[in-house]
């Protein structure tokens, strides 16, 4: 994540789940959340995630892809299997097309290829924490009257 590009935007609300099994990536992604107004919660594997997902609600899931335990594409499954309907926002360092189509499958809503900076950060995050906003029944209301 850089931080060249702050920009003087309305801050961000909610609390978010962020698992990276890379301290250093964690610590400085905590920061940018954090800045972007955001509540952290942060853990340093899938398995963890998975956990944190079944002791209380999320807004938003920041994922890295690539992690111990049980990487993120699995955890993504397994969120989405347990009836996990919010953001969740993948991270690699590969842009194998192959690999971002898997995260896709897996249940990331987006993914982002790393180096990512606070712009595309936020830019990632605005529709994902807007669909934790969105009730089931809004949403099936919406989709009938569009």
């Amino acid at each position: 994540v850089c931080s060249s590009d702050l920009s003087t935007t309305e801050p961000l609300t909610g609390h978010v789940l962020l698992a990276d099994d890379d301290e250093d990536l964690r610590t400085l992604f905590e920061m940018h959340l954090a800045a972007l107004g955001l509540e952290v919660t942060a853990v340093v594997d899938g398995h963890e995630a998975v956990q944190a997902i079944l002791a209380r609600p999320y807004a938003c899931i920041i994922m890295d892809m690539q992690m111990p335990v049980l990487d993120g594409y699995s955890a993504a499954s397994a969120m989405r299997a347990g009836g996990y309907s919010g953001g969740i926002l993948g991270l690699t360092a590969n842009d194998a097309p192959e690999l971002l189509e898997r995260a896709r499958v897996a249940g990331c809503n987006k993914v982002l290829t790393k180096p990512v900076t606070r712009t595309q950060l936020r830019a990632a995050l605005v529709p994902l924490l807007e669909l934790s906003a969105v009730k089931p029944a809004a949403t099936k209301e919406t989709a009938e009257h569009d």
